[in-house]
């Protein structure tokens, strides 16, 4: 918006010229023009350095210049201010090729009023400041634009730019590196020799802002590239697809390359898990014999000893069944088949199954759980989840311990909170617990804890878990303050168990 004050200086060597625009001007309504005069255009340039104005009114007939230079002078300056020119009858045409140089009007002295000359001065300002606004966006642009090539060119990506019509418009020097000259082809051409285009691009409809992300294999160059196409946003309204390729080949082959691995390293623990079991089951023969057939003839000691060979054989046992069921899980033949279970007996039936391990350590249990929780699960892994996190509360709380079990049911998700007030966990220990091979060692630190354990029961437990669309966390406020574990599960409604059964 125009300030109702405008500074105005007015370079005009003729006296009454000079007198009849300020006249004109003192007349002209909800406006007040500021006037300066100046006579010679040398004056007019110190008066300028000195002094802001928001417009000039420059009469080209000046004594210290020549009418083609007035102009000419004023702009190299770069004032950055509106001029509007001033020219007698004679003058036209010097005033049509001044606007063509920069001015921004010119004003035939004789034809002048009040109306054309406010007008003039007024539009010359508004017109000024949009003219401004244009070529500081333009430049902005320009310099983003600039920026962009600069970083694209400099990508080790393919970068590719295509117009609606699916014509190339700029490939970066990566590109043409890996797929050659692009010149007067379609991008269906350049990539995947199509006499069409490609159905993805219509079907995704990238130009309508939708970002589209796939891989895909060129068997020419025998390369895999991640492919993402968004839309641009082009100056004149128009729309162009920016895409980026880049070279995953490497990475495809590393892939492959760990999922070899991963197969060999679980056909590795079936096969020693397998072979291992074999002869402890012998050894277990032997041992059962003899404690049970053969007690009457064994002295107390060996006695001792073949009750302690036997808690041996129950701990290998315990870590040969977690590597089976961790290479059961990690395998990609796995699949999960869940059926409708209830939870609550999971929960009682693991109690009842470690209740000689609960009065072994002295530990008090207190439950507090629904009798029916629902859900879709493999019985037997969620138990494995259970006895895991219920055996790791008994282990690592000291004789005479508190464990607590609860229950409850929160946006459609079971979540079951097994609480104790054992050796607690340090912020370091939470970083490992769900790992692989995460055991946490209690060993030579005088705590009064079951130290035995693969470092395994947390890791199958958060992956079974995971495949159940559930989860599991821990909290703890560090050393000797205790740990709760908490596992979620997906809740399925007794009315739903109920009408599942009726049908």
């Amino acid at each position: 918006m125009i300030s109702k004050s405008i500074g105005l200086l007015v370079i005009e060597d003729n006296i009454g010229d000079a007198r009849i625009i300020e006249e004109y001007l003192k007349n002209i309504k909800n406006f007040v023009f500021n006037l300066k005069f100046s006579v010679r255009l040398t004056e007019a340039i110190n008066l300028l350095e000195r002094t802001t104005f928001d417009l000039i009114l420059l009469d080209l007939s000046l004594p210290d210049s020549k009418k083609t230079e007035s102009l000419s002078t004023l702009l190299d300056k770069n004032l950055n201010i509106p001029i509007i020119i001033l020219t007698g009858f004679d003058d036209e045409e010097h005033g049509i090729a001044s606007v063509k140089k920069g001015a921004q009007d010119y004003l035939v002295k004789g034809e002048l009023d009040k109306v054309v000359l406010s007008r003039s001065i007024l539009y010359a300002i508004e017109r000024f400041k949009i003219e401004k606004k244009l070529k500081k966006s333009e430049e902005k642009y320009k310099n983003e634009r600039d920026n962009l090539m600069n970083i694209l060119e400099s990508l080790q990506d393919g970068v590719l730019i295509i117009n609606g019509h699916y014509d190339i418009e700029y490939v970066n020097p990566a590109f043409i590196k890996e797929f050659g000259s692009y010149e007067g082809k379609k991008c269906f051409q350049y990539l995947f020799d199509r006499s069409s285009y490609c159905p993805n691009c219509k079907k995704n409809n990238i130009l309508s802002g939708n970002i589209v992300r796939e891989e895909f294999n060129l068997k020419n160059i025998q390369k895999t590239f991640d492919f993402v196409g968004t839309s641009l946003n082009n100056p004149d309204g128009g729309k162009s697809i920016l895409v980026i390729l880049h070279d995953i080949t490497r990475l495809k082959q590393v892939e492959q390359k760990l999922r070899e691995i991963s197969s060999l390293k679980t056909e590795f623990l079936n096969r020693v898990s397998h072979e291992l079991k074999t002869p402890l089951v012998v050894m277990k023969g032997y041992l059962d014999l003899m404690l049970n057939q053969k007690r009457q003839e064994l002295n107390s000691d060996t006695i001792v000893w073949l009750e302690e060979m036997e808690r041996g054989y129950e701990r290998l046992q315990d870590k040969i069944e977690k590597l089976l069921i961790t290479s059961h899980l990690d395998s990609p033949s796995y699949t999960l088949n869940p059926k409708t279970e209830n939870l609550s007996f999971l929960i009682n039936k693991c109690i009842r199954d470690l209740s000689s391990l609960l009065q072994l350590r002295n530990h008090s249990l207190k439950l507090d759980i629904d009798e029916d929780l629902y859900g879709e699960f493999v019985k037997e892994e969620i138990y494995e989840v259970i006895s895991n996190l219920l055996s790791n509360a008994i282990n690592n709380t000291p004789k005479g311990g508190k464990i607590k079990i609860k229950s409850e049911i929160k946006d459609s998700t079971i979540i079951v909170s097994i609480q104790d007030n054992g050796v607690g966990i340090t912020v370091d220990e939470k970083d490992r617990l769900f790992k692989k091979f995460g055991k946490i060692e209690r060993y030579g630190k005088k705590l009064d804890v079951l130290i035995d354990g693969t470092g395994l029961g947390l890791y199958v437990s958060k992956k079974i878990l995971k495949l159940h669309g559930g989860n599991i966390w821990v909290e703890s406020e560090g050393r000797d303050k205790g740990s709760t574990f908490y596992f979620s599960l997906p809740y399925k409604s007794i009315e739903k168990q109920q009408n599942l059964l009726i049908s």
